[in-house]
């Protein structure tokens, strides 16, 4: 079953809530996907090699 639009928008505004305020803190190169994933306890996907 597929996200709703909201789930989605939900997701990504909270994706980049948390990278914004990692970013502030931290630098933009020092921050890392687990990072933001672990900060508001997000489950971002990323393909596998």
């Amino acid at each position: 079953m597929p996200y709703s639009k909201a789930h989605k928008e939900n997701s990504r505004r909270r994706i980049l809530d948390s990278a914004v305020k990692l970013f502030a803190a931290q630098g933009y190169d020092a921050v890392t996907l687990d990072q933001v994933e672990g900060s508001k306890n997000l489950l971002v996907l990323r393909p596998t090699l």
